[in-house]
C-alpha cells in the first residue's frame, strides 16, 4: 500500500472503521500523517457547529495552555467514522473540563466573542462533588448550541470524567490525543449505565446523547461475556490498561508530529492512575462471563 497515491489512500481511510484507522495510524509515518489529518478534519467538521474554524484553533490553543479536555458524546461522534448520520444528527452541547486552577476568563471571552451568552452558573450536585466543583453554561444567541465548562475539584480532570452516568459519555479529546474508556462497547455501538443515582441529581450539567446506540440494561438477558463492562471489575485509567488512546497530532498537526517521545499527557499523569467500576449493579449474573457469581475483582489488564 505504500506505493498507492495519497488520493486513493484517503478514499480508503474514509471507508475504514475506527479500529482500522487506529491500526493504520501505528503503521508508518506516511499513514500516521494521513490518519492524523483525517481525524483533524473530522474534529473541525463537528466543532464548527459550535465555533468558526479560526475559533476552534484558538480553543485548542487555550485547552493546551490550561490542560483542559473536551469530553462526552461529541467526541464519540468524531470517532464514529462509519456512522455518517452523525454529520446531520449530533449533540447540541459541547462539554469541556478544566482543572481547578485554570481560569475561565480566556475561554469565556472566546465564547462571548463568537455569539455566546452566559446561561447558567452553579455548583454541581453533591453526588458529583468528588470530581467537579462548579460549572458554567453558555448559550448561543439563537439557542441552537450550548457550551458547558466544568471545573474539577482538583488538578485531575480525569476524576471529573469518571463521574459520568453512562459509558457513552466516557470519551475525551485533548489537544493531542483521543481517549475511549470502553472501546469494546464503542465498537459494538452499545452503552451501559455506570451509576444508578443520576435520577436523584438536579441539573446534571453534561450532555447525554445515545442516538444510534443500544443500551444494555439490568433487565436485558446477556448473550455474550461482559468483557470490559463487567460490573465486578475495577478498571484502571491508564494507557497501559483498557483505555484506548490515539494520538491525532493536534489541530494544526504540529503538536504531536509522530515523535517517539510524545508530549506530556496531564490527563493521565496528574493524580493518577485512577480506578473505577460500574456502580449500577452488585455482582455479575451473566452466565457467559468468567466472573459470574463474583462481587469484586481487580483485573490487572484493565
Amino acid at each position: 500500500m505504500s506505493d498507492l497515491s495519497s488520493e486513493l489512500l484517503w478514499k480508503i481511510s474514509e471507508s475504514c472503521s475506527w479500529s482500522s484507522l487506529v491500526a493504520l495510524n501505528a503503521t508508518n509515518r506516511r499513514f500516521r500523517r494521513l490518519i492524523q489529518e483525517f481525524i483533524c478534519r473530522r474534529v473541525k467538521t463537528f466543532l464548527v457547529d459550535f465555533l468558526p474554524v479560526d475559533a476552534v484553533v484558538t480553543l485548542f490553543g487555550l485547552l493546551r495552555i490550561h490542560e483542559g479536555v473536551i469530553i462526552g458524546p461529541i467526541v464519540r461522534c468524531i470517532m464514529s467514522v462509519h456512522t455518517t448520520i452523525y454529520r446531520r444528527i449530533n449533540p447540541r452541547q459541547l462539554d469541556i473540563i478544566l482543572p481547578s486552577s485554570s481560569a475561565w476568563s480566556s475561554l469565556q471571552e472566546l465564547l462571548m466573542s463568537n455569539g455566546y451568552l452566559v446561561d447558567h452558573t452553579g455548583r454541581v450536585d453533591s453526588r458529583l462533588s468528588v470530581g467537579y466543583k462548579t460549572f458554567k453554561k453558555f448559550l448561543l444567541f439563537d439557542g441552537s448550541r450550548v457550551v458547558c465548562i466544568l471545573s474539577t475539584r482538583t488538578q485531575a480532570t480525569l476524576r471529573g470524567l469518571l463521574m459520568s452516568q453512562l459509558s457513552s459519555q466516557l470519551f475525551a479529546l485533548s489537544p493531542t490525543r483521543i481517549y475511549c474508556f470502553y472501546p469494546e462497547l464503542f465498537a459494538r455501538e452499545e452503552f451501559v449505565v455506570l451509576r444508578n443515582d443520576c435520577h436523584l441529581m438536579r441539573g446534571i450539567p453534561f450532555e447525554e446523547f445515545n442516538f444510534g446506540l443500544t443500551g444494555i440494561g439490568q433487565a436485558s438477558v446477556p448473550d455474550m461475556k461482559c468483557g470490559e463492562s463487567c460490573p465486578v471489575l475495577w478498571r484502571k485509567a491508564s494507557s497501559a490498561g483498557g483505555v484506548e488512546v490515539v494520538r491525532w497530532g493536534g489541530i494544526n498537526g504540529l503538536w504531536d508530529g509522530g515523535m517517539h517521545v510524545t508530549p506530556r499527557d496531564p490527563f493521565f499523569i496528574e493524580g493518577g492512575p485512577f480506578m473505577w467500576r460500574r456502580a449500577d449493579m452488585i455482582g455479575c449474573g451473566n452466565k457467559f462471563c468468567v466472573n459470574v457469581g463474583r462481587t469484586m475483582k481487580l483485573d490487572s489488564s484493565y
